[in-house]
């Protein structure tokens, strides 16, 4: 978690809001663990499980 945490600190991006996706998003332990890792709240919602697939089918979509 540690390395996550640290990861997730350094891409901030300016807003101050943390977004978890893919798989984990609903993993209750997993979501308050990196919260109070970074001391701020993490935002999911079920369907995020799928923002990996949906890039790739919007990717494969460009035929890029």
């Amino acid at each position: 978690m540690k390395k996550v945490a640290s990861q997730a600190g350094r891409l901030d991006g300016g807003t101050g809001n943390v977004c978890l996706t893919g798989g984990l998003c609903e993993c209750e332990y997993i979501v308050k663990a990196l919260s109070d890792s970074l001391k701020k709240p993490i935002l999911t919602k079920p369907e995020a499980r799928y923002a990996g697939a949906i890039g790739a089918a919007l990717t494969a979509r460009k035929g890029v």
